[in-house]
């Protein structure tokens, strides 16, 4: 809360506030000292939706496990921090941002152009990334028939 001062007597702007912290007692230091946001305001700068969304996320990311910024403080920070494209983003997608986790796994669908992770089910469809040979190749015709466990096996052999 913020009472301002409003006599004529020659005192400073910030001498003209009074406030109380959330214990209400009186307290001056937020009126002399710049806010955790202001703070956040000169060393992350908003992402609109378009240029490097990798680095921005790093520093912000970064910046805030610095502070030791709780992940409810860290949810309640962000919109402080989109514009443009991304704050559009950001509105249409609230609902499904219940906490800090949620952001990093969405926006990173979004901006980082990084698939979706593949969920137990789709794990055996997936091609080898190195010889872009189906799993089913690599591990014999008949894995596909094969529990999960059978296929995490790492003592079948496989063709090269």
């Amino acid at each position: 809360k913020t009472i301002e001062n409003n006599d004529d007597s020659d005192h400073s702007e910030a001498n003209d506030k009074v406030t109380f912290d959330s214990n209400g007692q009186f307290s001056d230091d937020l009126v002399e000292k710049p806010s955790l946001l202001d703070f956040l305001r000169n060393h992350i700068s908003p992402f609109s939706g378009t240029g490097d969304a990798y680095k921005w996320f790093i520093q912000l990311d970064s910046t805030f496990s610095d502070l030791k910024l709780s992940f409810r403080d860290r949810i309640e920070i962000l919109p402080y921090f989109l514009g443009g494209g991304a704050m559009i983003w950001y509105s249409l997608n609230r609902q499904k941002i219940i906490d800090y986790h949620d952001f990093c796994q969405l926006f990173t669908l979004e901006f980082l152009n990084v698939k979706s992770p593949p969920d137990s089910h789709r794990s055996s469809q997936l091609t080898n990334s190195f010889s872009h040979i189906s799993p089913s190749v690599i591990l014999g015709k008949n894995s596909m028939d094969n529990s999960m466990d059978q296929l995490l096996d790492t003592t079948t052999s496989f063709i090269p």
